[in-house]
């Protein structure tokens, strides 16, 4: 038998409504939903760590596939990152011959011998009930429900390599086992192996009786070069002036294949609304950026500010995806701003019969960098993200009526931006948004 893996294909989905209407479609637009590209990411560039093979050579991709829409210029600018990457890990009970669970290491943590290593397995309800000084934790393996830091700070994993411990294993409170990380600064504070598991997976290993675990970790971690693609779409009809929007996605992914969700499906849907914009009148540019190391630790974004600071200054709104198109769920769309951007936003999703809900508050990702320079964003994302930043991140459970939706919403809102003489809404992300943008932007 022959074709496809059907995890690996795209399907139609007749129970999926589509938009309609608005001014696109009006001026006789075709508005596509980008499937082509995401299947092109996943098939081809599976793997996408920051600065790894697959990432810029989707770089590359991405660059010719936007220069045949039409945009120019575009570049590749290479981004210094410390980049993580890492071989499968292997969890078993109670030795290395035992019942094998699903695990993923926690990224910028530490690795065991090439062998692995067994050890006496403790247990916590939670890391804040660890008792660090207690020096019966030496060389054991501690086994702890719910997390173990995240980006934001190393001091359990410090605290965890001061008690000697010989590693330790977060229970994830989910279905499918995630792969999430501490900041980069953790590679410096130790060798420590951190592997994550589900929540089923540790009540397998609660309900064996098992009071040992073998594990084995293998992490490389180093100095990497990322790949952010800025390209501009330029005005082609007499330009009202040099003020611009800006589309953008994250290229990078975790070290799990294939990441279609997050952000395969993103970085398609980006690329395909300027494709569909280089169909239509524009009055003015339009720019596009993705970006490297959102995963880890925004040097993409904070690059593209730096490099490019007349771009900036004349930005007057982000359009950003993050995490988009599974089948199951519903449309929310994040909105940093003027409280007039996100009535703007309101009104093009009703003229296009796109049903979404709209949040206002401090976006955290990519665009939170722009803010520290005035640039309010829109972040539209598909929820609920159940297998992010894991293995099940599979094309087979993406929709292209859904990316459609999508990136219909985007190119419209930007072909009314770029031909109306005024625009809707001021360029203000709030206050509170540029001060933690500073925070980020200097970090």
């Amino acid at each position: 038998m022959t074709g496809k893996d059907p995890a690996r294909s795209l399907r139609r989905f007749p129970l999926l409504t589509a938009t309609r209407g608005g001014r696109l479609e009006a001026a006789g637009v075709n508005i596509g939903s980008g499937a082509e590209i995401l299947e092109t990411i996943c098939d081809r560039y599976p793997n996408r760590t920051t600065g790894g093979e697959g990432e810029q050579a989707q770089a590359r991709h991405l660059a010719d596939v936007l220069r045949t829409s039409g945009l120019d210029p575009v570049t590749i600018d290479p981004v210094p990152c410390l980049g993580c990457d890492f071989e499968p890990a292997q969890l078993r009970v109670p030795d290395r011959t035992g019942m094998a669970l699903d695990s993923l290491p926690v990224t910028f943590t530490g690795s065991t011998p090439p062998d692995g290593l067994t050890a006496a397995l403790v247990y916590a309800d939670d890391v804040d009930f660890v008792d660090f000084a207690d020096p019966r934790l030496r060389g054991k393996l501690l086994l702890v429900f719910g997390w173990f830091g995240d980006y934001s700070h190393t001091r359990y994993y410090e605290a965890a390599i001061q008690a000697g411990l010989e590693g330790v294993i977060v229970v994830r409170d989910s279905e499918h086992t995630i792969c999430y990380g501490l900041p980069p600064a953790a590679a410096a504070c130790g060798n420590l192996p951190v592997a994550s598991i589900s929540h089923p997976s540790a009540m397998k290993l609660m309900q064996s009786g098992a009071t040992a675990a073998f594990l084995k970790v293998r992490q490389t971690i180093r100095e990497v070069v990322g790949s952010n693609v800025v390209a501009c779409l330029p005005a082609n009809a007499p330009k009202l002036d040099d003020r611009t929007f800006l589309v953008s996605a994250h290229l990078d992914a975790k070290p799990v294949r294939p990441a279609a969700a997050d952000n395969a499906a993103g970085t398609a849907m980006a690329v395909e609304v300027m494709r569909v914009l280089a169909g239509a009148e524009r009055r003015r540019d339009i720019w596009f950026a993705g970006y490297t190391d959102e995963e880890h630790g925004f040097s993409g974004s904070r690059h593209f500010a730096r490099n490019h600071p007349d771009l900036v200054a004349r930005c007057w709104a982000q359009f950003y995806y993050d995490g988009h198109g599974t089948i199951v769920g519903h449309n929310k769309l994040v909105v940093t701003g003027h409280e007039q951007l996100g009535s703007f936003m309101r009104q093009v999703a009703q003229d296009i019969r796109h049903p979404m809900k709209v949040e206002s508050r401090v976006n955290t990702l990519d665009p939170l960098v722009l803010f520290a320079f005035g640039v309010p964003a829109v972040q539209v994302e598909r929820v609920p993200q159940r297998t992010w930043h894991t293995g099940q991140d599979i094309v087979a459970d993406i929709a292209p009526e859904v990316m459609r939706a999508g990136v219909h919403l985007y190119a419209e809102a930007l072909y009314r931006l770029a031909n109306e003489p005024e625009l809707p809404f001021p360029r203000d992300p709030g206050d509170e948004a540029r001060e933690r943008g500073r925070e980020k932007a200097g970090a």
